[in-house]
């Protein structure tokens, strides 16, 4: 059997041809072949690296050359001078003893980033052998396995779908980015395919939203996504902080000074006739005393009252020298989605026709609470739905997709009341959401009015293309190719401002039969109105961006979200200004590092970014000599986080990974 085809080549094959590589069916694997294939492959695991021990941490405080100095001075007092010298090479001991230990204390949190890289990993997971499903652990998984995918689950290794039903993965952890991902088993994409855009395949690590479907592994352990950022992560070395390069240089360059002094001293001493049993314990001494011991405890305790000032903000420092690194930072490299954004899908723009032909553009926050404007609208938006807002203990808790969600929330922020509106228009029948139609069609029984309703809602060009009139205000008109020309005006306006469009329609029903088919429920349909969707900024965020800016602190958006869409919110912070620009990854590949190093000052913008990109940007932002800050709440940020001068993790939203040192 030839090389496994990896993850970086399986979405450009079809499902037969990756079968057919991998010399497996959809029937599963043999117990010989798998037997055999556990002696080829590694175990599917991150393979991680020793951690430190206490006793190395704490060997590791002595190798400063300053140390090393009081060290050799403590040895020469009680040689030269005997039982006299022993009080100060106690003294000298203990203050190094001291130091060594607040070094200790602090440094003894291992780094654990591939271990909790594996804790996100699934433990068990169902698999295809022989034409049968069991349940194994995933160590035990090997190319060519057929894995069997369900809702809530997380997936063991990479894998080609091969079968599809409705599946969606949330693949935050990996990408950065909250919203549902498609996956499909047909066709096949480019070989340059960016991974937030492979929609065949699963990754492991992420997690099943809605559907089922089945995989063929094609990639495990180190081999994967995941371990592909474990390992970046495991190969960079952890770096000075700003301070303790300083006072690195000040020790090595003082200790050079004094040994030189001391020894300059010792020799006009015997020139000038005295013992040198008595010049050299004279220079040992002055060593001694030109050497601040107490300098190394002095910066310790200043740093450790930064660290309870910041744990009294809700920023819980690692390590002591961060907190100097944070001040002294030039650049911050932040993540878009959840770091800056409210990683929530917001309604931002609502379109309805008021009068006439006039669609008018429309402000969630300032239409009328509960009025009857925008009442159709907000009706379609909570019928043709199948989230949920549940309240329980007095707290909100949304259930669904999180774009259906936002539509339940935009209609409760008008002071529309869901439970009512529910109980009034009763679900009679349901055309659920389909990736080729792009639309959901539900019919409803007005239980008032006595008459049944279609809602549909769903990609704007299609659904206009179903439309044969338009509701404005009450009345019903027909909808002509100006009106058409109107609407589509009002969708591109949308969508320069990166909102995620949303059109919706109804349509009277005959109330005669029970059961309708598509024709029916999609034919003729009325037009009512669209909505503009975003993941917003945090109101919190303006405010921090303008300080930032004011401290001099130059701030760059690096995201695998779409260029158009971090464009936007850039421009809404003023992150994004005319004398910046934005560049995504594909074009970043083109840069070679001294390229990229020149002209990595007038991006603010990095769109459709992987991990090994983000570590790019960053070590390319310090060759400069810029102090660089890099925050970050998922996987995909560990490596950039790791390498940066100071790697800020975000604490409620923020993966185990991330917060490791």
């Amino acid at each position: 059997m030839e090389e496994p085809v990896y993850a970086d080549e399986a979405y450009s094959l079809r499902v037969k041809e990756i079968l057919t590589k991998l010399e497996t069916s959809k029937n599963g694997l043999s117990d010989e072949e798998v037997k055999r294939r556990q002696k080829l492959y590694p175990s599917n695991e991150l393979i991680a690296a020793d951690p430190p021990t206490v006793f190395g941490i704490f060997k590791n405080q002595f190798k400063d050359i300053l140390i090393i100095i009081l060290i050799f001075a403590a040895i020469i007092s009680i040689v030269i001078e005997g039982r006299e010298g022993i009080t100060d090479a106690i003294v000298i001991v203990i203050i190094l003893l001291i130091n060594a230990i607040f070094g200790t204390r602090q440094e003894w949190k291992a780094d654990k980033a591939i271990q909790a890289l594996q804790s996100m990993a699934a433990h068990n997971c169902q698999v295809k052998r022989g034409e049968q499903i069991m349940e194994i652990s995933t160590k035990e998984l090997v190319p060519g396995d057929i894995i069997r995918i369900e809702p809530g689950i997380i997936i063991p290794a990479d894998a080609r779908v091969i079968e599809a039903v409705n599946l969606k993965t949330v693949e935050a952890p990996l990408t950065g980015e909250s919203t549902e991902v498609r996956k499909f088993a047909t066709g096949k994409l480019a070989i340059d395919t960016a991974v937030p855009e492979r929609t065949n395949m699963l990754f492991s690590g992420t997690h099943v939203s809605v559907g089922r479907g089945l995989g063929v592994v094609v990639a495990t352990g180190m081999r994967t996504q995941f371990g592909q950022i474990a390992d970046l992560v495991s190969g960079l070395k952890v770096e000075q902080t700003p301070i303790q390069k300083k006072l690195s240089q000040l020790g090595t360059q003082l200790g050079q000074v004094t040994i030189a002094i001391s020894l300059f001293v010792v020799l006009i001493g015997y020139l000038a006739g005295n013992e040198l049993s008595d010049m050299f314990l004279l220079g040992v001494s002055l060593a001694v005393a030109a050497i601040p011991e107490g300098l190394p405890i002095v910066v310790t305790l200043a740093m450790a009252i930064g660290v309870q000032k910041m744990a009294s903000r809700h920023a819980i420092v690692r390590k002591l020298p961060a907190v100097e690194a944070l001040g002294a930072a030039s650049v911050i490299c932040t993540d878009k989605t959840g770091t800056l954004t409210l990683n929530k899908m917001t309604v931002r723009k609502l379109a309805v026709f008021q009068s006439g032909n006039d669609l008018g553009l429309l402000d969630p926050d300032k239409v009328e609470k509960n009025g009857n404007e925008l009442g159709h609208l907000f009706r379609s938006g909570v019928l043709c739905n199948n989230a949920k807002l549940n309240k329980i203990n007095g707290k909100l808790t949304e259930i669904g997709d999180p774009t259906e969600v936002a539509l339940l929330r935009v209609a409760l922020r008008a002071e529309y009341n869901l439970d009512i509106m529910e109980k009034r228009y009763l679900l009679r029948d349901e055309l659920p959401f389909d990736s080729e139609r792009k639309r959901m069609t539900t019919v409803h029984e007005d239980t008032k009015e006595h008459e049944f309703l279609s809602y549909t809602k769903g990609a704007p060009d299609i659904l206009l293309e179903m439309c044969e009139g338009y509701l404005s205000g009450e009345q019903i008109l027909p909808l002509n190719d100006e009106v058409r020309a109107n609407i589509t005006n009002k969708i591109g306006i949308m969508a320069d401002d990166a909102l995620r469009v949303l059109a919706f329609a109804y349509k009277p029903m005959d109330k005669s039969t029970p059961v309708w088919n598509i024709m029916e429920m999609e034919k003729g349909l009325i037009f009512i109105g669209l909505m503009g969707l975003i993941d917003p900024p945090k109101p919190e965020v303006f405010d921090a961006v303008k300080k930032c800016q004011a401290a001099g602190v130059s701030i760059k958006i690096v995201t695998g979200d779409h260029r158009r869409t971090a464009a936007a919110i850039g421009r809404e912070l003023n992150i994004l200004t005319p004398s910046t620009e934005v560049i995504t990854g594909e074009e970043l590949d083109r840069l070679n590092d001294v390229e990229l190093r020149n002209n990595v000052n007038k991006y603010s913008i990095f769109a459709r970014i992987t991990p090994s990109h983000k570590l790019r940007i960053v070590q390319a932002i310090k060759s400069n000599g810029q102090i660089v800050g890099m925050t970050g709440d998922g996987v995909n940020d560990a490596p950039a986080l790791k390498a940066a001068d100071i790697g800020i993790a975000m604490g409620i939203q923020g993966t185990d990974v991330t917060k490791e040192p």
